[in-house]
């Protein structure tokens, strides 16, 4: 199985993290972009997979968390979060989760209202060693019906 993580809104520049990079979801593996039109099926945002620059998903940004949390419980100082805080700041929506042979695993994602909830929440499922599985919407107009409500 595999992590992934899409982000929606515009593409940003990626070349500190190299070697992942952003790919327009119609690029990647057929299996996310069912998914991207779910999500997005009114907007018309453009779709990206953050991928790893190795394997067409997003698993090494997400090991480098977990062994980085492992370590020092510190998630902050990973590419994936300074990737993910650059894009929350362009005001692009992100969504990691782990593909688990459930073609509907993307909805298991917690719905998070600010960058500090999505870092809380990661961090909290990291320490009860489970997937991270989160979700950081761009706007109030993005589809939410799908999503589990924090608690």
């Amino acid at each position: 199985m595999s992590y992934f993580m899409l982000t929606f809104g515009e593409k940003i520049d990626m070349s500190k993290f190299s070697p992942a990079k952003l790919v327009q979801v119609s690029e990647a593996q057929a299996y996310l972009q069912p998914i991207a039109q779910a999500i997005y099926s009114d907007i018309k945002l453009p779709a990206y997979l953050v991928d790893d620059g190795e394997n067409q998903t997003s698993d090494l940004l997400i090991d480098e968390v977990e062994d980085l949390y492992a370590q020092t419980c510190d998630l902050k100082s990973s590419a994936l979060f300074r990737v993910i805080e650059q894009l929350a700041a362009n005001g692009n929506a992100i969504l990691i989760w782990w593909a688990n042979n459930d073609l509907l695993a993307y909805q298991n994602a917690h719905k998070c209202i600010s960058l500090e909830m999505l870092f809380e929440f990661a961090t909290e499922q990291l320490r009860s060693n489970r997937a991270i599985q989160v979700f950081l919407p761009p706007n109030p107009s993005f589809k939410r019906d799908w999503l589990k409500p924090a608690p």
